[in-house]
């Protein structure tokens, strides 16, 4: 008879969580992490790594009863993130206050504690990871599950949100960006131009709540006056809709707010999908040859020609002491012995 396994699963706390990062997205098909505090970082969706981007994008929970305050559905933020530029600009805002992080694999498991918060929180994120099937297990999706359980004995009523700035925009004259509804969520999008055709992005953030709203028309400010407005609606505990703004500029980012009615003792889970697609890149290995389609004429190299030329230059051999000559050299050593 074999031995067990263990199958214990580790959990992390305090400052185990400040550099915890749990990737989502299918294999290959660019990804963002759920931190160990139930935060996103890493969002890394255009067919290039972005591992300090960390946009304006998190859930919250609030109450129309007048009382209970609003909360940012993530613990505290890591001590070596705040004063990072432009990162985690949800520092300040109400969080809960403790967090822990569980893994197992293709699940990453947050869970949420705070005494003033009637609801006991639970974050699950996970990637589409299908054994023996490469092209399900590599789509760019992947989902976010909000479990909300009511442990007092009368019922809650709150409002849960997930909010996101349209961080594809790339703010240009004129503005090449947007931001529209779809059935239960929204999407962000930047077209790109002519000139480059790589900045074309979109990103998707959608639920199965039936009852959810979508606000699209975020406040057209400066500085912080988007994420003013939109903690002002979360504390009231209000959902609202609003189409995208009629005229002028598009609005910053977007918002999704789902009603939640819950007994004693009832549990409930919100999904929130994500999805995105960056067709065109820009990045290379190598030369274009004449029958190869570029999205752009590339920028000039010293080390490579113009894009359709030709050249006979060779790259220099590795010097002797690289890694990869060292490889060759055992690679020829190891065949001349067979």
């Amino acid at each position: 008879m074999g031995k067990t396994k263990n199958t214990a699963v580790r959990v992390y706390r305090g400052a185990q969580l400040d550099y915890l990062a749990f990737p989502l997205g299918g294999i290959g098909a660019g990804m963002l992490c759920l931190d160990g505090n139930g935060a996103f970082s890493h969002v890394s969706l255009c067919n290039t790594p972005a591992l300090n981007s960390e946009p304006l994008m998190f859930a919250a929970l609030g109450f129309p009863d007048g009382r209970t305050p609003a909360r940012l559905l993530a613990g505290p933020q890591p001590k070596h993130k705040i004063m990072r530029d432009g990162a985690h600009r949800t520092h300040g805002l109400r969080c809960c206050r403790r967090a822990q992080f569980a893994a197992r694999f293709p699940f990453g498991t947050v869970t949420l504690s705070e005494p003033a918060l009637p609801l006991r929180v639970r974050i699950t994120g996970w990637s589409p990871f299908v054994p023996n099937d490469a092209d399900h297990s590599s789509l760019p999706v992947a989902a976010l599950e909000y479990t909300f359980r009511n442990p007092t004995r009368k019922r809650i009523t709150a409002v849960f949100s997930f909010h996101a700035e349209n961080f594809l925009a790339q703010q240009r004259t004129p503005r090449t960006d947007t931001v529209r509804p779809i059935a239960g969520g929204f999407i962000v999008q930047e077209t790109g131009t002519d000139q480059a055709p790589w900045e074309q992005a979109a990103f998707s953030v959608s639920t199965d709540h039936p009852d959810a709203v979508v606000d699209c028309a975020w406040f057209r400010g400066g500085w912080f006056d988007a994420l003013t407005m939109v903690w002002q609606q979360i504390e009231r505990g209000a959902a609202s809709a609003h189409p995208p703004h009629a005229a002028g500029a598009p609005g910053t980012g977007a918002s999704i707010y789902a009603p939640i009615s819950l007994a004693a003792g009832a549990t409930t889970t919100i999904v929130v999908r994500l999805a995105w697609h960056a067709p065109v890149t820009n990045l290379r290995i190598g030369q274009d040859t004449a029958a190869t389609s570029t999205p752009a004429a590339l920028p000039a190299s010293p080390r490579l020609p113009p894009t359709g030329a030709t050249s006979t230059r060779r790259c220099a051999p590795p010097r002797s002491n690289s890694p990869i000559a060292f490889t060759t050299r055992r690679c020829r050593r190891r065949c001349s012995m067979r």
